[in-house]
């Protein structure tokens, strides 16, 4: 019976290491091997370059010495010269003498630039009034009427000063200006046989402004209005005249 018992526990002690995995009289099972899971690739990297500069594109002005010259040219003033005819109107003193307007009248200019557009130069003009008509003419005795002969020439040399606005190839450019210099006057009036002549010197100064238009490169019109003031005398009376002038200015430098 004893026997019995321990075979019966022999079972049971075998049964117990079979379930366990583990049997009588050998080593415990390796486990099983290890399955190598392989990781998924890793995803591509894109790496933008970056996008080029905009290509600039740089023209350069390629001037030759000639361009550079027409250039300078246009922009800079030139000495010019300049011939005007005048028309003038007595005023003051000299239109009690004379009252009809001069017809003959010439002004001559040399103007060089010194300073940006300020110009000065030598200036030289002539203008003559003449009238005739039935009128009586007052003498120191008395007075003798009929047709009496007027006649009264100037003439001036004077310094020039001129200031042009805007550039020197705008077509308009206008101007003022002024004059310092001497004035000879000689005049004469004559009625029957009797004529009576007088002469003098005096200072003179005027203002004058006007327009100056481009006609061509090294050409241009010019219209303008000039008053002159002169202290020499006709019968002790002071003389002046207002002149409207029409001519060309030459620049040989063409500005």
């Amino acid at each position: 019976m004893e026997r019995h018992a321990n075979k019966l526990g022999i079972l049971v002690a075998v049964l117990l290491a079979w379930t366990s995995g583990t049997a009588v009289g050998q080593e415990p099972a390796s486990p099983p091997p290890e399955t190598a899971v392989e990781a998924p690739p890793p995803e591509p990297t894109y790496v933008t370059a970056a996008e080029p500069p905009p290509t600039v594109q740089v023209t350069t002005l390629s001037t030759t010495r000639a361009d550079t010259a027409v250039l300078s040219t246009r922009e800079e003033e030139s000495p010019s010269f300049l011939v005007d005819y005048d028309m003038s109107m007595p005023v003051g003193g000299l239109r009690d003498f004379i009252r009809d307007p001069s017809w003959s009248g010439i002004d001559l200019t040399n103007p060089w630039p010194v300073w940006r557009s300020l110009f000065v130069g030598p200036a030289f003009s002539y203008h003559m009034f003449d009238q005739h008509d039935q009128s009586s003419y007052g003498l120191d005795t008395g007075a003798i009427t009929g047709t009496v002969y007027r006649y009264a020439h100037f003439f001036s040399l004077a310094a020039m000063v001129r200031y042009v606005f805007l550039k020197p190839g705008d077509i308009f450019r206008p101007y003022v200006g002024g004059r310092l210099g001497a004035e000879f006057v000689s005049t004469t009036a004559m009625v029957a046989d009797f004529s009576r002549s007088d002469d003098d010197v005096g200072f003179m100064m005027g203002g004058e402004g006007g327009v100056l238009v481009r006609l061509f490169r090294a050409l241009r019109f010019q219209a303008g209005i000039r008053n002159t003031f002169t202290t020499a005398k006709i019968q002790d009376s002071r003389l002046s005249y207002i002149s409207f002038q029409a001519g060309l200015m030459l620049s040989p430098e063409g500005a």
